[in-house]
């Protein structure tokens, strides 16, 4: 799919699985393309040994409420690279030469003027508060108490449910470390109604949902591309028949054993 147009290789590390940083890597450098990693459900993800997001020009990561930490909101952006730290630092502030510590704070200079300021660059208003960093940092102390106990959810859920008519995410032969954000099925029974299954969950008081859909489903993304309908068959069949389960820090074992049972009545009556 790379064309002349083609500038960027964005991998989505997926639900905490890595994607394979080598093969992506080796095509980035043939083109000549820059590599920004999508890090959201990854940042305790590892491939061979290295953190996810340290591959390419910037890994972007999302500290939103449903994910591994949260801020509440807001994200993180890392990069080795001296001008874009530079340049992602103005944006994220209406592009303004100083934040407003070194536009009001103590003056050092001898010499007392007026703290002027510039707008270098047409930006963004994209800073967190030290409030919403704060909690970020309070959780970086309990990320791997946090990961294990997803850990231990995510391969419960697949000793459990291993019999049933489904196909989990697997690794593809390559050394990695999960982020285990999300726990994932496909329903391979095409005789199974997902929509009858995540109402049924539903009604079970289990969370279950979907991520995600097919980009075809949203009316914007029609507008922008003009997609056939077999235009990408593996996709439309994994958004048709993709379910999450719930998985977090505190998913008590009695819950993960109700879920567990849910989905095995619910496959047993409808297969």
């Amino acid at each position: 799919k790379i064309t002349k147009k083609t500038k960027v290789i964005l991998p989505v590390h997926f639900a905490g699985m890595p994607c394979n940083m080598d093969k992506i890597t080796k095509i980035a450098k043939k083109y000549k393309l820059h590599i920004v990693e999508d890090c959201a459900h990854a940042i305790e993800s590892k491939f061979n040994n290295k953190s996810t997001g340290t591959f390419g020009e910037s890994g972007c990561f999302s500290f939103y409420a449903n994910k591994n930490i949260t801020t509440g909101e807001g994200g993180m952006l890392i990069t080795n690279n001296k001008k874009l730290y530079e340049l992602t630092k103005t944006l994220r502030l209406h592009g303004m030469s100083k934040d407003a510590w070194k536009r009001f704070g103590h003056k050092t200079e001898k010499k007392i003027s007026y703290n002027y300021y510039d707008v270098v660059k047409i930006g963004y208003k994209y800073n967190m508060t030290d409030i919403m960093a704060s909690m970020g940092i309070a959780q970086l102390n309990k990320i791997e108490k946090m990961w294990q106990e997803r850990k231990s959810i995510y391969n419960f859920y697949l000793k459990e449910l291993r019999n049933l008519p489904i196909k989990f995410q697997v690794n593809q032969n390559y050394k990695i470390k999960h982020g285990y954000h999300l726990f994932v099925f496909i329903i391979k029974d095409n005789k199974i109604n997902r929509s009858k299954l995540l109402n049924y969950l539903n009604k079970k008081g289990i969370g279950a949902t979907v991520h995600y859909n097919d980009l075809r489903k949203f009316s914007a993304y029609r507008k922008i591309f003009s997609l056939k309908k077999d235009a990408m068959p593996i996709s439309k069949n994994v958004c048709e028949n993709i379910v999450s389960l719930p998985i977090y820090p505190g998913l008590r074992k009695n819950e993960q054993l109700h879920i567990v049972k849910t989905l095995k009545f619910f496959f047993k009556v409808n297969v």
